[in-house]
């Protein structure tokens, strides 16, 4: 998929003025810092869909990512990965924060996350993180489709900033590694939301000032990722022309047959998240077992249009974005694990 170039406004507080943002928490002795904008910046985006101002759970990020506490660390991405595959997360209500790295025990909510139940992210589908250029005007470019989560290197002079403009200039020399979300800018500054509540700082947001060479040497840019998220509906999938070899458009009739009064919604398939793309490779698992990598299950028509032999694909659903494409991988554009080429047979979904 094609990205095309924004212009760049000369200050933006879009996420923290016009959507509004949850309020700095404290990541307290826990370094967990990687959670915080993970959370942060999926907050943003459902209340900027939805208008839902759920506050997400930072603890679950921290209990039932890895195999041991999330209070060891993790990277800037760590919890848009697991969310792209579970499409889960709980309420900070249900679950709060609550920083206890003494203990790890066992994520307690793997029923939970299998029934989809006490789910908080009930409205977006998570499609894909993108990493963005090693530079200011690829954190900026960002910030125009998500708060961008970006991990970094600070020093203890951090610990002191206590409001106004903020140059880390020993981060270089006294680095600890950290991760933070990126909210906004203005002409001089970035705005940037912290993890240590709102005592700290600009009450819990951090004015770095733009094109300080600190910002590089810290690696401000190095590691720094926008979010890409749709409307939530639930989809359904099954074989188009009764599992047999078929043309894109028999293929596609086919699909649209099946559409009566009480159930519409049928036609070629829309693969709108990573975890959808499990599920219709898990489908033919249990339907063709040992046959999947077969001539006859190797092509799969799907929803994606290109008509103008362009670098934008378009699904045949208009309502969901074709962002999930994997475009966060280089030569990318049309992979979908075993369904990742377009001949023989097909799915349809419904909604």
């Amino acid at each position: 998929m094609k990205r095309v170039r924004r212009s760049l406004p000369q200050r933006f507080d879009f996420w923290e003025k016009e959507v509004g943002l949850s309020t700095p928490r404290d990541q307290a002795a826990c370094g967990s810092c990687w959670s915080f904008p993970n959370v942060g910046t999926m907050e943003a985006l459902n209340k900027h869909l939805t208008g839902d101002d759920t506050e997400f759970s930072e603890q679950y990020f921290v209990d039932c990512t890895f195999t041991y506490s999330g209070c060891a660390g993790g990277t800037a991405n760590e919890g848009y990965k697991l969310t792209l595959m579970r499409q889960y997360m709980l309420s900070a209500a249900d679950w709060p924060y609550t920083a206890d790295c003494n203990i790890y025990q066992p994520c307690k909510f793997t029923k939970d996350i299998a029934t989809f139940r006490r789910n908080a992210l009930n409205k977006i589908w998570i499609q894909d993180y993108v990493p963005l250029s090693k530079n200011e005007e690829g954190l900026l470019e960002g910030l125009l489709t998500s708060p961008v989560s970006f991990g970094t290197q600070i020093s203890g002079d951090l610990f002191s900033y206590s409001g106004g403009e903020f140059k880390d200039t020993s981060c270089a020399s006294n680095p600890i590694p950290h991760a933070m979300l990126l909210v906004g800018y203005t002409e001089k500054t970035l705005r940037v939301k912290a993890s240590y509540g709102t005592a700290f700082g600009d009450y819990g947001y951090i004015n770095y000032v733009r094109g300080d060479r600190s910002l590089e040497n810290c690696g401000f840019y190095n590691s720094a990722f926008m979010l890409l998220a749709t409307y939530r509906r639930d989809v359904e999938y099954e074989y188009c022309n009764e599992g047999h070899p078929a043309t894109y458009q028999a293929c596609r009739d086919s699909c649209k047959a099946m559409n009566t009064k009480t159930k519409t919604g049928w036609d070629l398939a829309v693969i709108p998240t990573k975890y959808h793309d499990q599920v219709v490779v898990d489908k033919l698992a249990v339907d063709y077992p040992g046959l999947q990598t077969s001539d006859k299950f190797r092509f799969f028509w799907i929803g994606l249009q290109n008509q103008d032999r362009t670098e934008t694909y378009t699904w045949v659903d208009e309502f969901t974005p074709a962002n999930y494409l994997n475009i966060s991988r280089n030569g990318a554009g049309n992979r979908y694990g075993l369904i990742d080429k377009t001949r023989a047979s097909g799915l349809q979904k419904t909604r």
